[in-house]
C-alpha cells in the first residue's frame, strides 16, 4: 500500500486497511469504484439510480477520496454520477478511521485512495468487452510500453465505453474514458509523469419510488418509472496531474504531486416524488426540478521518506501538502404537477423553469505532515505522527468565518511482532471536519471533532500469500450539527455519535489457482 506516503505491507499498517486489486478489479467484473468497494468488509455503499454512489465505513459518511494520495471531494452536489471510472485505476486502497494524518479534514470514517495505472515498460495490450441484461454493453482497450528503446520514455492509454438500460422504464446511462499518462526519467534517479484523464457522458436519472403514508412501500411493477421523456442528465470530468519522484542514496525518495480536477454537470427532471402515494387514487405529487453545477479541485504534495534511519525497520516520511476547492450550483424549479403511479405518463412536456438563486462555496486547506516509524525494542514498534492544519471556508462571496489554524491533528500506535508472521497493535487517532451550517446568529458552527481508539492484530502465512486482520474499535463523533429546538431555521453543534464494532478479514492467495476474501465486520 502507498496511502501513507511509503510503501507499506498490509501488516506494517498499525490500522484495519483493505486492497481492492487489479486482478480482483478483472476477475469480478468490477466497473466502478463503487462494485469494488462493495466488496471490502465494513464499507457500505449507498445506491441512487445508475450511478449516484455514497460510501460509509463504520457508519460515518466518507466525503473525500484520495487520487493518488491527492484529496479530492467524492460528489460535486446531490445528484452528481460516478465520476471514477475504475478502467484508469490500478487499485483502490482503504484505511478505515481518520484520515487527517495526510488529508486535512476528514470524516471519522476512513479514506479511499484511488492508484492510477502507471506506464509500463514492457509491451501491453488489454481488450475486454461485456454485455449483460438490460441492454448493458461495455469495452475496454488499455495500452502501454516502452517509446523509445532504453525504456526512458513509456506511455499508456486506455478508453473505456459504457452503456447501459435498466430495469426501471426508459432509464440509461452512457460514459465514454479517455486515460493518457506519459512518463520519462531524466535520469536513473528521477521519473517525472503527467497525464490526463476525461469522462463523460449523458444519463437519465431516477430518484427512487414514492411510499404511502405510515411507510408502506409501493407494490406494483418494480419497473415503474415516475419520469418524463425528456429528463436527462449531462456529467463530464477532466483530470489533470504531475509526479515528479527523484530517488535518493540509501532508498529514500522525495516525490512532488500536483493536480487539478474539474467536474460539470446538467440535468433537468420531471421525476422528483414530492408526496405519499394516495391509496384511493394512485396520485403522487412530482416536483420538476432543474439543475447546473461545476467544481474545481486543486491538490500539491511535496513529501520526503526516509527509510532505515536507525534500523532497517525505522522511517520517517515529512511533507507538506495544500488544496483548494470551489463549487457553483443553481436549482431551478417547475410547477408542481400529479402522476399516477400504477400508469404513470412519461409524455408530460417540458415545463418552463424559475431560478431559484446559486450557491458558490470555496475551502482552502493547507497542512505539515509527519509521520515516524521507530523500533524501540527487539519487536516492539511505535508510529507516531501529526498534522499541522490550517483550514479556510467560505459560502455566496461572503468573507470567510469559517477558519482553524495551527490544529494539530495527531496519530500514534504501538505494534508488538509475537512472531514474523504474528502482530498485536493499539493505535490512536483524531481528526476535525469544518462545518458549513449556522446557529440563530448567523455564525458558522465549530467544527466536528472526532477520534479513534483501535485494537487489533494482524497476520501472515504461507510465505505472505495469505493475510489477515481483526480489530475492535470506538469512534466517538462530537459537536454535529442538529436542528436549534428553539429555532427550527439554525442549527446547534451539540449533536454526538458513538461508532463501536468489531471487523475480520482474510485475503489472499493459498493455493495455485485459488484468490481467496473473507470478511465479517
Amino acid at each position: 500500500m502507498t496511502i501513507g506516503r511509503q510503501r507499506q505491507t498490509l501488516k506494517e499498517i498499525p490500522n484495519s486497511v483493505s486492497v481492492v486489486t487489479r486482478q480482483q478489479i478483472e476477475d469480478r467484473n468490477f466497473n466502478t469504484v463503487a462494485d469494488g468497494l462493495k466488496q471490502v468488509v465494513g464499507v457500505q455503499v449507498g445506491q441512487y439510480g445508475l450511478g449516484n454512489f455514497s460510501f460509509t465505513s463504520r457508519g460515518m459518511d466518507i466525503s473525500t477520496l484520495q487520487v493518488d494520495g491527492l484529496q479530492t471531494a467524492d460528489n460535486q452536489g446531490a445528484w452528481t454520477t460516478d465520476s471514477f471510472d475504475i478502467a484508469v485505476y490500478d487499485r483502490i486502497e482503504l484505511v478505515c478511521g481518520p484520515a487527517g494524518l495526510f488529508q486535512g479534514s476528514s470524516t471519522p470514517g476512513g479514506a479511499i485512495d484511488l492508484v492510477r495505472k502507471r506506464a509500463l515498460p514492457d509491451t501491453q495490450i488489454n481488450v475486454m468487452a461485456q454485455a449483460g441484461s438490460w441492454d448493458r454493453f461495455r469495452g475496454e482497450v488499455d495500452v502501454t510500453g516502452a517509446l523509445v528503446t532504453d525504456g526512458s520514455l513509456r506511455g499508456r492509454v486506455v478508453a473505456a465505453y459504457d452503456d447501459r438500460g435498466s430495469y426501471m422504464d426508459h432509464i440509461f446511462a452512457r460514459k465514454l474514458v479517455l486515460y493518457g499518462t506519459l512518463e520519462y526519467d531524466p535520469t536513473p534517479d528521477t521519473t517525472i509523469a503527467i497525464g490526463a484523464i476525461h469522462q463523460g457522458g449523458p444519463s437519465r436519472p431516477i430518484f427512487g419510488l414514492p411510499n404511502y403514508e405510515g411507510g408502506g412501500l409501493y407494490r406494483g411493477r418494480r419497473s415503474v418509472y415516475m419520469g418524463s421523456l425528456w429528463d436527462r442528465k449531462r456529467d463530464d470530468a477532466e483530470r489533470y496531474f504531475l509526479d515528479v519522484e527523484h530517488r535518493l542514496a540509501g532508498g529514500g525518495t522525495i516525490r512532488l504531486r500536483g493536480d487539478r480536477t474539474d467536474r460539470a454537470y446538467h440535468f433537468k427532471s420531471g421525476a422528483f416524488t414530492d408526496s405519499y402515494i394516495d391509496r384511493a387514487t394512485g396520485d403522487v405529487d412530482i416536483q420538476q426540478i432543474a439543475g447546473d453545477g461545476h467544481s474545481c479541485d486543486e491538490a500539491a504534495d511535496l513529501s520526503l521518506n526516509l527509510p532505515a534511519l536507525f534500523t532497517s525497520a525505522d522511517s520517517l516520511v515529512l511533507g507538506v501538502n495544500h488544496s483548494r476547492n470551489r463549487t457553483y450550483t443553481l436549482w431551478t424549479y417547475g410547477p408542481v404537477i400529479t402522476r399516477n403511479v400504477l400508469a404513470p405518463d412519461p409524455t408530460t412536456p417540458e415545463p418552463a423553469f424559475a431560478p431559484d438563486g446559486s450557491t458558490t462555496t470555496k475551502t482552502v486547506q493547507t497542512g505539515l505532515y509527519a509521520n515516524a516509524r521507530l523500533k524501540l525494542l527487539d519487536r516492539l514498534m511505535l508510529t507516531a505522527g501529526g498534522r499541522l492544519a490550517w483550514y479556510k471556508g467560505s459560502g455566496n462571496g461572503q468573507p470567510s468565518d469559517n477558519k482553524v489554524s495551527g490544529r494539530v491533528v495527531p496519530y500514534a500506535a504501538l505494534s508488538y511482532d509475537f512472531t514474523p508472521g504474528l502482530s498485536a497493535y493499539v493505535s490512536y487517532a483524531s481528526t476535525f471536519v469544518p462545518q458549513t451550517s449556522v446557529d440563530r446568529n448567523g455564525n458558522l458552527l465549530k467544527p466536528r471533532t472526532g477520534y479513534l481508539y483501535e485494537l487489533g492484530i494482524k497476520g501472515e502465512w504461507l510465505d505472505g500469500v495469505l493475510t489477515g486482520h481483526a480489530a475492535l474499535y470506538q469512534i466517538i463523533d462530537r459537536n454535529r450539527a442538529v436542528t436549534d429546538p428553539d429555532f427550527l431555521q439554525a442549527s446547534v453543534a451539540l449533536g454526538k455519535v458513538r461508532s463501536r464494532g468489531f471487523e475480520a478479514e482474510v485475503v489472499g492467495d493459498p493455493a495455485r489457482v485459488w484468490n481467496v476474501t473473507l470478511g465479517y465486520a
